[in-house]
């Protein structure tokens, strides 16, 4: 949850000002920081995964891989994933067959926390990744399409009950290592919307068929 303690002080931009790329990066992260600030009092629960895939072929191996993904994290971050357009972002479970053994193991999307305050001391873990961005044209006149560089969230997968502090993570799986294999354990990861096709949809229904059963029997 984000603090007030939290935001980066305003800027005092001021006639003459010898600008870097810091002040816009500091501008803009306290004005994405306000956002979710206000945004979590009216709902703090606004967080969780909207849509996910995983590649269930390579899982019995020991690769949990992500192929399609929609969420939002805790701090307020939207993140959207496609295997077909970017790095892939797996974890290999097969080193931690003997935890998974024992007991569920859960797998967490991550990526580097925001410092308290917006600083960003030598050293850090990167928050996001630059990539390269089409060209775009423009919007207000006739100069000619120029490539825009784009930052991108550098995510990464995490397994265990506790991940580092360093991180914001969501959880989005368990498994278990069972007969030599890995396979997929009960658990629903957090969720922005609950469509018909969600577990928690489908065992309202069938509560609610359930109940109705009922009903018509103590009716009767």
């Amino acid at each position: 949850m984000t603090r007030a303690a939290d935001l980066p002080e305003a800027i005092r931009w001021h006639e003459g000002m010898l600008l870097a790329p810091q002040h816009f990066q500091q501008a803009s992260l306290r004005q994405e920081m306000l956002v979710h600030y206000h945004v979590q009092a009216a709902a703090p629960f606004h967080w969780g995964v909207r849509r996910l895939e995983i590649n269930r072929n390579l899982l019995p191996g020991g690769v949990f891989r992500v192929t399609e993904l929609e969420a939002v994290l805790p701090d307020g971050l939207p993140v959207a994933y496609s295997a077909h357009s970017d790095a892939p972002l797996e974890l290999d479970l097969r080193p931690l067959q003997d935890q998974a053994r024992q007991a569920p193991l859960t797998l967490h999307l991550a990526i580097p926390a925001v410092p308290p305050g917006g600083e960003s001391p030598a050293g850090r873990l990167e928050r996001y990744r630059p990539v390269r961005g089409d060209e775009v044209a423009d919007e207000h006149g006739d100069a000619a399409p120029t490539e825009v560089p784009r930052l991108r969230p550098n995510l990464l997968l995490l397994a265990g009950e506790t991940p580092p502090e360093k991180y914001v993570t969501l959880p989005l799986a368990r498994v278990r290592f069972a007969d030599e294999t890995f396979v997929p354990a009960e658990f629903v990861p957090p969720l922005l919307t609950a469509t018909r096709e969600t577990w928690p949809t489908k065992r309202c229904s069938e509560l609610a068929v359930r109940m109705r059963q009922k009903a018509l029997f103590l009716a009767d």
